[in-house]
């Protein structure tokens, strides 16, 4: 209950602080610019976009997220129309809120809860129509895809299909939503989005169905798992080694679950020091792959990850016969060389790496406590008959080299694929033989 000797300076007081609060609402731009604050609260945006769009008033009606009804409800003088919705719909309605803008309210917290869940779900729903309004125009979406070029020569049913789904995806997908509304980001975005509204509609021919879904299934994991950030410059990413561009990430985990369907590579999958597991888990969306993940310090973000010491937990994660296991290390530092070197002696032949700069750099191999032991074994599955290939994920930057996904002594056909199928546009002059330092060509040679 407010003290009659306190009204005039607690009026004051709210007074300019919705003030403030009005400024730093006006002052924001009408166009989403998909910055990770105006994502997390979907209110701040400016009022140019909806004449009734609320304003994020900082008060208990407050239909952001972040705000937890500690302020004040006031009206704002210098704003047309509410400043903020009151608490009571059919005032929302009429627009008669002078009144309560003028006394102190009481509400019980579960009111408040109530009220608070029902503005939030409101204001979503407003925030998703402004999305398909200004960014969800779906041809002009899917004429900017590669993929869907022809779209003028497919049959009417199968464009409004294809339209429909890119319009869900986004929809679903707030991030990508900013994404799409940021010039930087735009491409890559509509890419992600491309991709997934591909392979949402089913396959006329039933046996590629499993192949579709799992392939649909890795759009949704990468989509889900795209971040928006801004530190130096603009740009998107997904989790792992660096700043893994999504739109070539996807594009090589789909030409990956091409070649598993294809039985190119072993369906038993040993990840180590497999952090957040982000990398294992697309693996295990390829059709039937059996992933095992181990780390020091297990996060278990995406799949189960158990804890292990290398060298001394091999036995644990490595079975007796390895020859048909695919060996896979996240950003490896420190351990891979003793874990690779047994894994080969075991019969395995295959491993799948994702690195910054270069394996043999100090981000990776200057953790090794024996670095020849990695190199040994680096030379041992060069003599082999498959390829040595990398994709580059990022490109060099101000913020550091670029990243890579590494694949030694890989099937010819996993290369070929990733340089020739449609879904691997993304990484079109980025798939290249890994070139090896000095060391290792003189010592190959001996």
């Amino acid at each position: 209950m407010m003290l009659p000797g306190n009204s005039q300076k607690q009026s004051q007081q709210r007074n300019e602080q919705t003030e403030s609060s009005g400024q730093q609402a006006s002052g924001t731009s009408a166009q989403l610019t998909g910055s990770v604050t105006r994502l997390q609260h979907l209110g701040s945006g400016g009022g140019n976009e909806e004449p009734d769009q609320p304003q994020h008033t900082l008060g208990l009606n407050c239909h952001v997220d972040s705000c937890h009804g500690v302020c004040k409800l006031r009206q704002s003088s210098h704003i047309d129309g509410p400043a903020d919705w009151s608490l009571n719909p059919e005032a929302n309605s009429t627009g008669d809120t002078g009144a309560t803008s003028k006394q102190s309210l009481l509400f019980t917290p579960s009111t408040h809860l109530r009220h608070r869940q029902t503005g939030i779900t409101t204001h979503k729903a407003k925030f998703r129509r402004h999305l398909e309004r200004k960014f969800l125009k779906a041809e002009n979406l899917l004429r900017l895809s590669s993929f869907i070029g022809n779209s003028d020569y497919m049959p009417s049913t199968r464009r409004q299909a294809l339209e429909a789904a890119a319009c869900s995806c986004v929809l679903n997908h707030l991030n990508i939503a900013y994404c799409l509304a940021d010039p930087e980001t735009k491409a890559a975005a509509t890419k992600l989005v491309s991709l997934y509204t591909l392979y949402s509609l089913p396959h006329s021919d039933d046996s590629q169905e499993p192949k579709r879904k799992s392939k649909k299934a890795l759009c949704e994991l990468v989509i889900d798992n795209t971040k928006y950030f801004h530190i130096i410059f603009t740009y998107i990413a997904v989790p792992g080694c660096g700043r893994l561009k999504p739109e070539r990430f996807l594009a090589v985990m789909l030409s990956l679950c091409e070649s598993a369907y294809q039985d190119a590579f072993p369906k038993t999958v040993i990840g180590i020091g497999s952090g957040q597991a982000f990398l294992e888990k697309c693996f295990s969306l390829m059709g039937d792959i059996n992933v095992k993940c181990y780390d020091k310090e297990p996060l278990t973000n995406f799949l189960p990850v158990e804890q292990a010491e290398f060298p001394k937990d091999i036995d644990k994660c490595l079975p007796d016969d390895c020859s048909h296991c695919l060996l896979v290390s996240a950003y490896p530092q420190g351990y891979l060389g003793p874990v690779l070197s047994e894994f080969i002696r075991r019969g395995g032949e295959m491993l799948c790496t994702t690195i910054e700069n270069d394996l043999f750099s100090d981000m990776h191999e200057g953790y090794e406590d024996d670095p020849e032991v990695l190199r040994d074994g680096i030379r041992q599955l060069r003599n082999k008959n498959g390829e040595c290939f990398e994709v580059e994920l990022t490109d060099y930057t101000l913020m550091g080299p670029p990243s890579s996904i590494q694949f030694y002594n890989w099937p010819s056909s996993v290369k070929q694929l990733m340089l020739d199928s449609h879904d691997s546009s993304a990484i079109n002059g980025y798939c290249v033989d890994i070139v090896f330092p000095q060391f290792l060509e003189s010592s190959s040679d001996e």
